[in-house]
């Protein structure tokens, strides 16, 4: 994509783009064929270097903080399925995606199947949530995704690190300790909280995943009822990540990852002014078009249809010739800046934000 389009053109609609968008990226050779690029990338780790440069056909689209892949681009015909999309069951997905998941760190035991859907274009996309050391990972969900041909095409989520084995398997703060703490913390009537549960919540800013209590705060407050998802750390009872339920209108965050691997700073919220980079501004106003395309053509709010913020990260890592959504506890889209030469900034393609906030949707 040389030259990303960067204006509005009003005869079609942005979900049809969006299905244009999936031949296009094709077309222009998004996936490396018969290439592994994994030993040239300084980014990766030590660990999924040696096993990804053993993998062929296999080449990157994004790398967490921690050095461990978090997106996959598959060019491999044989990784394919044995019958038709529609009729693939989830022994068949973990089967054709197995080689692939074993290098990113996998067994099938870490992985728990969720749900599979087939989108307008004939696409698989399979969602299975991870599981580390017996716990749920809140945030570390894998999305595998088929072409309309049965062919794998990429996998999304955190890879696993070796390492994992060794993280707090055991809270020290208790669950009521944790609950006494939040309630103190939370400014509002009649506030409650329900049980924790035990799970690991994945940290954008260290790439890793952290032992946690997780509890629903709900209450009342001068501008409405707050219902929130809220994480506190199981070893030193600290607030980690706090997570709104409940939105009263279009509601979008925009920050500005300034290559440095990480999700960024926010730049840009609904309703604020202009940022200083211009893809920041052009990211709100296209995440924008498809919230409204959405709201009016299927009457559905946001991507969850509960109104959820809509996050976006641009200048995620230099030169990141992808875009892809992140599921989990930290939903959001990620648009590289390509390379200037054969790619340039993802984010000035309508079509392609409008594919990515639709994997939010599917």
């Amino acid at each position: 994509m040389k030259n990303p389009a960067s204006h509005r053109e009003k005869h079609l609609s942005v979900e049809l783009k969006a299905i244009v968008y999936i031949g296009l990226i094709s077309s222009l050779g998004v996936y490396s064929y018969g290439q592994n690029i994994v030993a040239r990338d300084p980014a990766i780790s030590d660990e999924f270097r040696e096993k990804l440069q053993s993998t062929p056909f296999i080449d990157i689209g994004s790398i967490s903080a921690n050095g461990a892949p978090s997106s996959l681009i598959i060019s491999n015909p044989s990784l394919r399925l044995v019958t038709l999309n529609r009729f693939a069951t989830e022994h068949e997905i973990r089967t054709a995606s197995r080689s692939v998941l074993e290098a990113m760190g996998f067994s099938d035991s870490d992985l728990v199947f969720l749900s599979s859907k087939i989108d307008s274009s004939g696409y698989l996309h399979a969602i299975f949530k991870q599981v580390l050391n017996g716990v749920p990972y809140v945030g570390g969900e894998i999305r595998i995704h088929f072409s309309n041909k049965g062919t794998l095409t990429s996998i999304g989520g955190f890879a696993k690190k070796a390492s994992y084995t060794q993280l707090a398997k055991f809270p020290v703060v208790a669950s009521s300790t944790a609950t006494s703490v939040l309630l103190s913390r939370t400014n509002a009537r009649d506030k409650k909280a329900e049980t924790p549960r035990l799970v690991y919540v994945h940290i954008p800013s260290i790439g890793e995943p952290r032992l946690a209590w997780e509890t629903r705060i709900t209450g009342a407050t001068f501008f409405g009822p707050i219902n929130d998802l809220v994480y506190v750390d199981a070893i030193n009872g600290e607030e980690v990540q706090r997570i709104p339920q409940l939105h009263s209108a279009k509601a979008r965050e925009i920050y500005d990852g300034a290559n440095t691997f990480s999700h960024g700073t926010l730049a840009r919220n609904e309703g604020g002014s202009p940022y200083g980079y211009a893809e920041v501004n052009t990211n709100y106003t296209y995440l924008g078009d498809t919230y409204d395309y959405y709201s009016a053509q299927h009457g559905r709010d946001s991507w969850d249809n509960s109104g959820g913020t809509i996050k976006g990260t641009i200048r995620f890592q230099p030169g990141l010739k992808n875009a892809y959504w992140i599921g989990g506890s930290d939903n959001r889209m990620i648009f590289g800046e390509g390379d200037g030469t054969s790619f340039g900034p993802f984010t000035n393609s309508r079509e392609l934000v409008a594919h990515e906030f639709t994997h939010g949707v599917t």
